[in-house]
């Protein structure tokens, strides 16, 4: 179109042709050390934050998350937050029965089912897994005793879903302890080492059990 009206010489348009596929050329290099960059950040950010076996958060992440909702919470009432921790009943009888592969198949299933139930109830929990079976919550707006109703039936319907692994059939439970943030939680070690009570109480109590605020909780 240019051409009609301004004619170039042959070697001034080669120039301008060869120019603009240098320009081309460069946009797209930039474009894919653009996104091979923010690759790369999400590969270090999933390998810093997630558990490899379980694919959900892991304790880096928690101690994060946690120690930032404690700080936001003592500034201004962002309403209930609440933690509920749990871990797997008699894991250890997983490896020494079955093998320490099915103790890696064991945490899958419990991480798999818990998340997807909290997803399908929309509870906006965060899932993380703390350290070896144990495993902790974080729910927003959602005060104590509306969480241990969810737990706990999603408690029932953990043991009522048995893992299949190699022509074995494992009855899989968990005890739940949960706690909501007080004001009166000078740090945030107060709030975690309340729910951890809950959960020991949990398991004393028989296990798949689920303890909210110092009561356990009952299906009637």
């Amino acid at each position: 179109m240019i051409w009609s009206f301004h004619p170039f010489k042959l070697t001034h348009t080669l120039f301008i042709i060869l120019g603009f596929i240098v320009y081309m050329w460069l946009i797209r290099l930039a474009v894919r050390w653009t996104q091979k960059f923010f690759d790369e950040v999400l590969t270090f950010d999933h390998q810093v934050n997630y558990d490899e076996l379980t694919g959900i958060r892991n304790r880096a992440s928690f101690d994060t998350s946690a120690q930032e909702v404690f700080r936001v919470y003592q500034r201004r009432n962002m309403g209930p937050v609440t933690m509920a921790m749990f871990d797997i009943d008699h894991f250890k009888n997983f490896n020494d029965e079955h093998g320490h592969l099915a103790g890696d198949a064991v945490l899958r299933h419990v991480a798999k089912f818990v998340d997807l139930q909290l997803k399908q109830r929309s509870t906006h929990g965060q899932l993380f897994r703390y350290g070896g079976e144990e495993f902790i919550i974080i729910f927003r707006g959602m005060p104590a005793l509306q969480v241990g109703q969810v737990m706990r039936t999603i408690q029932r319907e953990l043991a009522a879903e048995p893992l299949e692994f190699e022509g074995s059939t494992l009855a899989v439970t968990v005890s739940i302890g949960i706690s909501e943030l007080q004001t009166t939680d000078h740090s945030f070690t107060d709030w975690f080492v309340r729910v951890d009570d809950y959960l020991y109480q949990s398991k004393q109590a028989g296990r798949d059990r689920t303890t909210v605020e110092n009561r356990l909780l009952t299906d009637n």
